[in-house]
C-alpha cells in the first residue's frame, strides 16, 4: 500500500458564515460544498472542509495549511488587495519562499514558492497539546512536490 498524498483538510471553525466569507470571497478558492454546518473549498488540487463547531474557539490556531503557488509575489499582491493581513515575502535557509497569513479562527496559512531544486517538500509543523508547545521537521520527504 503506497500513500498518494493528502486527501483533504478538515478545520474545526467556530464561525462558519466567516470562514466562508474569508476562504471565498478574500482568498478566492471555490466553494463546492456548501451545507449549514459545512462549507468544503477547492484551492488547485487541494480541498478544505471547514466543519461548525460551537465549542470551537477563534483565534485558537493549531493548523497551518502550506499551498504551493506558481507566482508567490503575484499571491502576495493579490490577496493584500483583498484585504488579508498578509506578511512579508521571506526567504527560507531551506530553499524556498514564503508569506503567512491567520485565518478568522486562528489557522495559518503559508504560501510557498519552491526554488531549490530539490524533489521532495520537507515538513515542519508545529502543533500544541495541554502542556507545550513543539517544533517537529522530518527527515524524509512527507509529500511530492508536485501538487496541481
Amino acid at each position: 500500500m503506497a500513500i498518494e498524498g493528502i486527501f483533504y483538510v478538515h478545520a474545526r471553525v467556530a464561525d462558519l458564515a466567516h470562514a466562508k466569507a474569508f476562504y471565498g470571497d478574500k482568498l478566492g478558492w471555490r466553494l463546492d460544498t456548501d451545507e449549514p454546518a459545512v462549507a468544503g473549498f477547492w484551492f488547485g488540487s487541494g480541498y478544505l472542509v471547514a466543519v461548525l463547531d460551537t465549542n470551537a474557539q477563534a483565534g485558537s490556531g493549531g493548523l497551518t495549511v502550506v499551498v504551493r503557488v506558481d507566482d508567490i509575489e503575484e499571491e502576495h499582491r493579490l490577496l493584500a488587495g483583498r484585504g488579508v493581513a498578509v506578511s512579508a515575502v521571506e526567504a527560507r535557509p531551506w530553499g524556498q519562499r514564503d508569506f503567512r497569513f491567520t485565518d478568522p479562527n486562528g489557522f495559518t496559512r503559508r504560501d510557498v514558492l519552491q526554488i531549490s531544486s530539490s524533489e521532495h517538500v520537507y515538513g515542519c509543523c508545529w502543533w500544541w497539546s495541554d502542556d507545550a508547545a513543539r517544533f517537529v521537521c522530518s527527515g524524509a520527504a512527507l509529500f511530492a512536490a508536485e501538487s496541481r
